[in-house]
């Protein structure tokens, strides 16, 4: 939208499809099911109210209308920024977890080993959770990747894929898992992930160790193998 390029007096129609593109942008979108369209209805059912107000009120001065019909748009674009913003930070920080816990320096095959027993517990999502730290661990072992504090699921799978490519699939589908897991809102006692969900991270895990870097990789040392 812009109104500063040289000065413009909308009518009424502009000003509302203006307000109504702007609200249509993905990132009101995807801040709430179906609040983009409860915002666009209210926006869109303003300016019809308002459309047949001004034409029963002569006795507004046009100018002053035309500025109206500006301004309203413009502040109520503001105070939707300002609310859903901030709520979009916050999901975008929650959907993508770090993997260790602060100050862990626990090695591949410890987490392998609680991944283990997670699994004889049945608890599939600790099993999950403690399997993609083993294989990350054990890729900045191997120096694959270098270790950094912080990291997350997805920072460390793009790094993870491009080494290892033909593994680009089930690293993914783990990473989104793992998120899921750390960060899901919902209260359920019931686990996310499975058995099978664990079994096919073991077979991720024992194929990553079978396999060399892709060329270009960092330097390739042994893999610390599960014990």
């Amino acid at each position: 939208m812009r109104f500063f390029d040289a000065p413009v007096s909308p009518d009424a129609e502009q000003a509302r499809k203006w307000a109504i593109d702007e609200l249509a942008k993905r990132q009101y979108q995807d801040a709430q099911p179906g609040l983009a369209e409860r915002l666009m209805k209210i926006v869109s059912d303003f300016f019809n109210s308002l459309l047949n107000g001004l034409s029963g009120a002569l006795h507004i001065d046009n100018g002053l209308a035309g500025l109206l019909l500006v301004l309203v748009p413009l502040i109520v674009i503001g105070l939707i920024i300002f609310l859903v913003r901030p709520r979009l930070l916050r999901r975008q920080q929650h959907e993508d977890a770090e993997i260790f816990e602060v100050d862990s320096s626990l090695s591949a095959a410890e987490h392998r080993q609680r991944a283990a027993q997670a699994a004889t517990a049945g608890d599939y999502d600790s099993a999950i959770t403690e399997l993609f730290r083993a294989i990350v661990r054990a890729a900045e072992e191997r120096v694959v990747i270098d270790p950094q504090p912080g990291r997350t699921a997805e920072e460390v799978t793009l790094k993870l894929v491009a080494a290892f490519p033909s593994e680009s699939q089930p690293l993914w589908r783990t990473a989104r898992l793992f998120n899921q897991i750390r960060y899901s809102e919902r209260k359920s006692a019931q686990s996310m992930a499975s058995e099978a969900d664990y079994q096919e991270l073991r077979r991720l895990d024992q194929s990553l160790l079978d396999s060399q870097p892709a060329e270009g990789s960092t330097a390739q040392l042994e893999w610390v193998g599960p014990q």
